[in-house]
């Protein structure tokens, strides 16, 4: 998706990346969320991973940006069990939040890449 291709999207429409960093140019998605041109994008993946702390993608508005983890989410037709798995870190890590301990699967904003706290 370059600037041409986002131009031709309606006004006002959102992009969602989850395949590959480089099918979107990323300046390109910047100047179309801050013109408004789109309302809104997300992006599972970036021209960089981890994405640099000082890309300018950190500043868009209305991006929002995931850590790569949306193929994740295709898993759970083939397997069974990832749901289950998704459904109890999520609930582990929201009782270990309300009891103020360290959370599976925390980031390191450091690294980009999930620390070993647990």
């Amino acid at each position: 998706m370059d600037a041409r291709r986002i131009g031709l999207m309606k006004p006002g429409a959102k992009l969602i990346n989850a395949g590959r960093g480089s099918a979107v140019d990323a300046q390109a998605l910047a100047e179309a969320l801050k013109s408004g041109r789109l309302s809104g994008a997300g992006i599972d993946v970036a021209y960089q991973e981890p994405l640099p702390e000082d890309s300018f993608l950190w500043d868009v508005p209305n991006l929002v940006i995931t850590p790569h983890i949306a193929g994740a989410w295709s898993m759970t037709a083939s397997s069974p069990f990832m749901e289950d798995t998704v459904y109890g870190v999520f609930a582990d890590n929201v009782s270990d939040y309300l009891a103020g301990r360290p959370l599976r699967n925390h980031v390191d904003l450091s690294t980009g890449y999930r620390d070993t706290q647990k």
